[in-house]
């Protein structure tokens, strides 16, 4: 019904934080999220969020994740709103994961990246999961995405190493810039 437009309001997040400083999320466990499970947004020096929003100086470590979606989401805002903002997502640490997402990613960079995203680190990640990093954006997004580290990945049901899609959502209305094109 979402997709469809169907519903009047969004699928509701398990736990949002925004504008927050020095956050840190440890043993929980989150459970059937109708959408993402943690979403902080304009934050810095967080640990173990699993969607960084615009995010600065971030860590997710030592998690299992299981997801019907991406493992482990990394966006900084959509079109020309976040490119009029301008905050980006930036030294992000991924280590010590187990992820399973038979359908998806275990990383995705975008599809909401236009205030850019950068510095990017992944290490020492167990996937089973249709690709390791997929790079998700399009036309009217601008933003880029630069200096993305990948190492020690154990891949075990992968598709795609990685993907890149460029062509890849829709726009939040009729006011997006067909000239804002993304650097990858």
């Amino acid at each position: 019904m979402c997709s469809a437009g169907q519903l009047k309001y969004t699928r509701p997040y398990l736990i949002e934080l925004v504008y927050l400083d020095g956050i840190q999320i440890s043993n929980l466990t989150l459970i059937d999220s109708p959408s993402w499970n943690v979403h902080p947004i304009y934050s810095r020096y967080g640990r173990n969020a699993l969607i960084a929003y615009s995010c600065t100086n971030t860590r997710i470590e030592d998690c299992y994740i299981v997801s019907g979606d991406d493992c482990v989401a990394v966006k900084s805002g959509w079109d020309e709103y976040e490119i009029a903002y301008g905050m980006q997502t930036q030294q992000l640490v991924i280590r010590r994961l187990t992820c399973i997402s038979p359908t998806t990613a275990v990383i995705a960079l975008g599809s909401e990246m236009s205030g850019g995203i950068q510095d990017v680190r992944a290490e020492d990640v167990a996937i089973n999961s249709k690709s390791g990093v997929r790079i998700k954006t399009g036309v009217g997004r601008g933003g880029f995405v630069k200096d993305i580290y990948v190492k020690g990945f154990t891949m075990h049901t992968m598709k795609w190493p990685f993907w890149m899609m460029g062509n890849y959502g829709s726009h939040l209305d009729d006011n997006w810039d067909p000239n804002a094109i993304p650097v990858i």
